[in-house]
C-alpha cells in the first residue's frame, strides 16, 4: 500500500458537533488497514473513518470520487469506519466526504492507471468555541462526556410542530413547563427534572436569553423562568441539540447544572437549493417558509424567512367569565366580564448566514438571526373555568348573617339569599384572565466567526451580541384593575476564542471567554397610572477552558475538561472539572463512565415587586374566613427581590452504554446520580414595606368580591414569592432510547425514563409558605416516568408513516393521573422536488379540554405544615390542564 506524500488538511464547521478534517495521513504514518478484498488491483481508493479526538470509527460516511465530467463512483464506511472504492482511470478528481452530523468536505487528488491508493479520513472537533466540550445524540459512539439528544429540522417540520418545544417535550430526560394546554402559551425547557433555569439555551452554541438561575414558585403568572420557549421556531434551524449535565458547559462555561439546548442554525450548501414551504390545518394554523441556501465561488449563503400563525382553541368570540363574578350576579358586572377571547399566536423568523472562505484553512462566517412571537393571552394560557362541584366546595355560605345557611348576593334588584347551589350554577364558568391581555417576545442575535487551521492546530474567535426581551401587558379592566404591564430585556455581548491541538493519539483544546449581561426594562405603577425605568442589573462573567483527549489505543479514551469562571455577582472563583472514560471493546459498544462538578450562579433579577394582576388573585376564602388577627390567612400577591444569593453546586456522576445493531439499529443506556447543594428555591415571605400602601385597597376589594366576605382586620398577611438558598436536590435517572430495524419498510423507535428528583433539608420557615415543597419526595410535577413507542413504516416509492405513542406517569404538569397520547405523521415524496406531509398531534382525542379546570388536578402532596389544604378542591394551583384537541396540519415542501 503507498504512502502518502502530503499532509492536507480543510478544517470545515460540524453540522453537529464536529468539523469534518479530511486529512491525507502524513509518509511518516504507518499504512492504514482496511478491510479489503483479496483483489488488488480492486483496492484503488481504500481507507478508514474515524474521529481525530478518540480514534472511534465513524459508520455511514458516504465517500465520493467525482471526475471533471461529471461521473462518480461512491462507497459508504462500514461499522469500522473502513471503506473500498473500484480503481478509478487516471486522472485528477474531487474526492467528497459526507457524514451524518459533519458538513461536507472536499479535496482534489490524482491518481495513477492502476495504482491502489490509502486515504485516511479523519474527524475532528469543530472550529467553534462551543464546539470543544460539547456532547453529541446519544447513540453516536463518540467520546462525549454527557449524554444528550438531537432533534432534526426534518422531524420538527414533518411532526406539525408549532416549535421546538413541541418537540422537546417528549423526549427522555426533557419536560416543558408553563401553560402547556395553548397552542401556543408560555413554555420553559427543563432537563431532568430541574428547573429550566439551572440549564440554558443556546444559539449556535453561544447563550441566549437570561443566564444563570431563575426561581419561581408554582403557578406565578408573568414571573420569567428562563429562556421562554414561545418564541422558539423552527425555520431557521437544521437541529437542536439537548445535552444533560455539565458536559454542555463548552468553552463558555455556561452555568448549566442541569443541561443545555442548542438551536443550530442552517448551514450554505454545497450547491444552490431553494425551498419553499407551505402549511394549512386545524384551529386557523397557517405556515409559509422561505429557504435559500449555496455556496458561490468563495461565499456561502443561508437566509431564511418564516412565519406562522394559529388561533389555537378560541377563534375570538365574546365569553361570559362568569367563574369571576363571585357573589355580584347583577347584569353590569356581567357585561364588564363578557369580552373576546382568542388564541391568536404569531411566531415570524429570519436568518441570514454569509460564510467567506478566502482559503481552505480559513472561514469567517457572519450570522444575523431574528425570532418574534405575539401571543393573545386570553386564550393562550389563560382560559381558566371554574366547576361547579369546586364553586360549590367554596362557597361563602353563611359569610353573611343574614343569610346563615345559603350565599348572599347582589342582583339588579339587590341582595338576595341564595342556594348554595343556586350560587354555584351562577358562579361556575370560564374564569380567563381579563380583556387585552397578551404576551410578545423577540430574540435578535448577532455573530461573527473566524476560524482558521494551520497544521494541527485550529484557531476560532467568535463574538456575538443578543438581545432577548418579554413584554408582558394586561390592560385595565374590572378582572385585571389598574393597567399591568412590564418589559424585561437582556441584553447580551460575549467573545471567545479557542485553540486545538490534534495529534495521533491526544487532542488538547483550551479557550478564554467574556460575557456581559445587561438586564434593563421598565413596568407600570402599582395604580397603573404611569411606566418606570427599572435599575439596570449587569454581570460579567470570565472564563478559562481546558481539555484533553488522550486515546492510547482505539479502545480506549480518557476525557478531561476543566472550567475556571468567575462573575461580577459572585466574589469566588470557581473550578469546575469532568473526567470521562470511555473504553469501546468492539465497533458497536462503546461504555462511558463520567463524573464532574459544576456551578450555576444565580441569574440577573430586577429588584422589585411584581403585582399579580387583580383579576388573577384567586384566594382561599375557607382560610380567609376562619382567620383572626392572631392567626392571619397568608394572600400570595405576585413576586419580590431576592436578597444576597450564592450559586448553586453540583456533582454528577454517570454511566453511559451505546450499542450498534448493524447500521441502523441502535441501543443507548444512561445512567446518572446528580446532588445540587445550596439550591435557589422560592418560598411566600411576609411582603410588609415592599408592598405600596395604594395597592393594599385593590387587593381587599377583590377578596372581598371574590369570597363574599370583608377581612378582619389584621387577618391577612399579603405575601411575596421571593428567592433564597435553602435547599439539596438529588437527581437520579435510567434512560433508555433505542431503533430497531425490523424489515426493509419497519422500523420501532423506543424510549423510556425513570426521572428522579427529591428535594432535602428545606427549613420549616420555607414549608410553612409553599405548599408543594416536601422534603424527602419527588419534585412538585416531575413525573417519575415516561416512554415512547413510535412505529415506522417506510416503502420505496417515498411514503413514510409513522406512529408514535406515548406515556407519561402521575406528578405530571397537567395535574393528570398517569395518560397516554399519539402522533402521527405521514410523509410522501412526489418527487425530487415535492414532498408532501400530513402531521396529527394527540390523534386519538386524549384527555382534550378547552380550559384548565381548576381544583380538577389529582390532589398533590403537601408538607406537614399545610395539612389543613389536603382537600383537593381547596389546594391552591390545582388545575387540570389536559390535553391541546386533535389537531391537523397539511403541508407541501418544494425543492428548486
Amino acid at each position: 500500500m503507498q504512502r502518502l506524500k502530503n499532509v492536507l488538511v480543510l478544517g470545515l464547521p460540524a453540522l453537529r458537533r464536529s468539523t469534518l478534517l479530511l486529512a491525507m495521513l502524513a509518509a511518516a504514518f504507518a499504512p492504514l488497514t482496511t478491510r479489503a478484498h483479496a483483489d488488488q488491483t480492486a483496492r484503488a481508493v481504500s481507507g478508514e473513518v474515524r474521529d481525530a479526538a478518540d480514534g472511534a470509527p465513524v459508520a455511514g460516511a458516504v465517500i465520493t470520487l467525482e471526475e471533471t465530467d461529471g461521473s462518480r463512483i461512491s462507497a459508504t464506511s462500514d461499522q469500522s469506519g473502513a471503506f473500498v472504492l473500484a480503481a478509478p482511470p487516471a486522472g485528477r478528481y474531487r474526492l467528497v466526504v459526507a457524514a451524518r452530523g459533519y458538513r461536507t468536505a472536499s479535496v482534489t487528488l490524482a491518481f495513477a492507471a492502476d495504482r491502489p491508493r490509502a486515504v485516511g479520513i479523519v474527524l475532528t472537533r469543530d472550529d467553534g468555541l462551543h464546539e470543544i466540550g460539547g456532547a453529541v445524540s446519544r447513540s453516536s459512539g463518540r467520546a462525549n462526556p454527557s449524554s444528550g439528544q438531537s432533534v432534526s429540522q426534518q422531524s420538527l417540520a414533518s411532526t406539525g410542530a408549532l416549535r421546538v418545544a413541541d418537540a422537546l417535550h417528549e423526549l427522555g430526560g426533557v419536560g416543558v413547563s408553563g401553560d402547556s394546554l395553548a397552542p401556543g402559551g408560555d413554555a420553559y425547557v427543563s432537563l431532568r427534572g430541574l428547573r429550566p433555569g439551572e440549564s440554558q439555551t443556546l444559539l449556535d452554541g453561544h447563550p441566549i436569553g437570561p443566564v444563570g438561575v431563575l426561581s419561581s414558585g408554582p403557578d406565578t403568572d408573568g414571573t420569567i423562568a428562563g429562556f421562554n420557549f414561545q418564541d422558539a421556531p423552527y425555520f431557521a434551524l437544521r437541529d437542536v441539540d439537548v445535552t444533560f449535565g455539565s458536559g454542555g458547559n463548552g468553552l463558555i462555561g455556561s452555568d448549566s447544572i442541569g443541561g443545555t439546548v442548542d438551536l443550530r442554525t442552517l448551514e450554505p450548501t454545497e450547491h444552490p437549493e431553494v425551498t419553499v414551504q407551505q402549511g394549512l390545518g386545524t384551529q386557523g394554523r397557517a405556515l409559509t417558509a422561505l429557504r435559500a441556501t449555496g455556496t458561490s465561488d468563495k461565499l456561502g449563503y443561508a437566509l431564511v424567512h418564516g412565519v406562522e400563525g394559529t388561533y389555537g382553541l378560541f377563534s375570538g368570540g365574546a365569553i361570559a367569565q362568569t367563574g369571576l363574578r363571585g357573589t355580584d350576579f347583577t347584569s353590569q358586572t356581567l357585561a364588564q366580564l363578557t369580552y373576546p377571547v382568542s388564541g391568536d399566536y404569531v411566531l415570524r423568523n429570519e436568518l441570514a448566514k454569509l460564510v467567506y472562505a478566502p482559503m481552505p484553512s480559513t472561514k469567517i462566517t457572519f450570522s444575523a438571526y431574528d425570532a418574534t412571537s405575539w401571543a393573545d393571552k386570553t386564550g393562550e394560557g389563560d382560559n381558566d373555568f371554574n366547576p361547579y362541584d369546586y364553586t360549590l366546595a367554596n362557597a361563602p355560605v353563611g359569610a353573611a348573617a343574614s343569610c346563615p345557611h345559603g350565599v348572599l348576593v347582589t342582583t339588579d334588584t339587590g341582595p338576595s339569599c341564595i342556594t348554595p347551589g343556586a350560587y354555584a350554577a351562577a358562579a361556575s364558568g370560564p374564569a380567563g384572565g381579563g380583556p387585552g391581555a397578551w404576551q410578545a417576545l423577540r430574540n435578535q442575535d448577532y455573530d461573527l466567526r473566524i476560524a482558521s487551521t494551520a497544521g494541527k492546530s485550529a484557531l476560532a474567535l467568535d463574538a456575538f451580541t443578543d438581545e432577548y426581551a418579554e413584554l408582558y401587558h394586561r390592560d385595565a379592566s374590572p378582572v385585571n384593575g389598574p393597567l399591568d404591564a412590564f418589559l424585561d430585556r437582556w441584553s447580551t455581548q460575549g467573545v471567545r476564542f479557542s485553540d486545538e491541538l490534534t495529534g495521533p493519539a491526544n487532542a488538547f483544546g483550551f479557550g478564554l471567554s467574556w460575557l456581559r449581561q445587561t438586564l434593563s426594562g421598565d413596568e407600570t405603577t402599582p395604580d397603573g397610572t404611569a411606566l418606570w425605568d427599572d435599575a439596570p442589573a449587569v454581570r460579567i462573567d470570565q472564563s478559562a477552558f481546558v481539555r484533553d483527549i488522550f486515546s492510547p489505543t482505539t479502545k480506549l479514551s480518557l476525557i478531561a475538561y476543566a472550567w475556571l469562571k468567575r462573575s461580577s455577582i459572585d466574589p469566588l472563583t470557581h473550578f469546575d472539572p469532568q473526567l470521562s472514560l470511555v473504553y469501546r471493546p468492539t465497533a458497536s459498544d462503546a461504555l462511558r463512565l463520567s463524573a464532574g462538578r459544576s456551578t450555576d450562579e444565580p441569574g440577573l433579577q430586577a429588584d422589585r415587586v411584581d403585582l399579580l394582576p387583580v383579576g388573577a388573585l384567586n384566594p382561599d376564602c375557607g382560610a380567609i374566613a376562619r382567620a383572626t388577627a392572631s392567626a392571619p390567612a397568608t394572600v400570595d400577591v405576585g413576586s419580590g427581590p431576592p436578597a444576597n444569593l450564592s450559586p448553586e453546586t453540583g456533582s454528577a456522576l454517570e454511566l453511559g452504554y451505546d450499542h450498534h445493531f448493524g447500521s441502523e439499529s441502535t441501543l443507548g443506556l444512561t445512567i446518572y446520580d446528580t446532588n445540587v447543594t445550596n439550591r435557589i428555591v422560592t418560598g411566600e415571605f411576609a411582603a410588609g414595606s415592599l408592598l405600596a400602601s395604594s395597592a393594599v385597597p385593590p387587593l381587599l376589594a377583590r377578596i372581598g368580591e371574590f369570597c363574599g366576605l370583608s377581612p378582619a382586620p389584621g387577618a391577612v398577611t399579603f405575601t411575596l414569592n421571593r428567592s433564597f438558598n435553602a435547599a439539596s436536590a438529588r437527581l437520579r435517572g435510567i434512560e433508555l432510547t433505542g431503533r430497531a430495524r425490523m424489515s426493509p419498510h419497519f422500523t420501532v423507535n423506543y424510549e423510556y425514563d425513570v426521572q428522579s428528583i427529591v428535594l432535602n433539608d428545606l427549613p420549616a420557615s420555607v414549608l410553612m409558605t409553599d405548599p408543594t415543597l416536601v422534603n424527602g419526595i419527588q419534585a412538585f410535577e416531575v413525573p417519575l416516568q415516561k416512554a415512547t413507542l413510535g412505529l415506522e413504516f417506510e416503502t420505496r416509492s417515498g411514503l413514510d408513516f409513522r406512529l408514535d405513542g406515548h406515556a407519561v406517569g402521575p406528578n405530571n404538569p397537567q395535574q393528570l393521573p398517569g395518560y397516554a397520547y399519539a402522533d402521527a405523521s405521514l410523509t410522501q415524496t412526489v418527487s425530487k422536488q415535492l414532498v408532501l406531509s400530513l402531521a396529527v398531534s394527540n390523534v386519538f382525542d386524549s384527555h382534550a379540554q378547552s380550559y384548565g379546570l381548576v381544583g380538577y388536578g389529582l390532589p398533590y402532596a403537601t408538607n406537614q405544615y399545610n395539612a389543613s389544604l389536603s382537600t383537593p378542591f381547596l389546594q391552591p394551583f390545582n388545575e387540570r390542564y389536559g390535553l391541546e384537541p386533535t389537531s391537523l396540519t397539511v403541508s407541501a415542501t418544494l425543492h428548486l
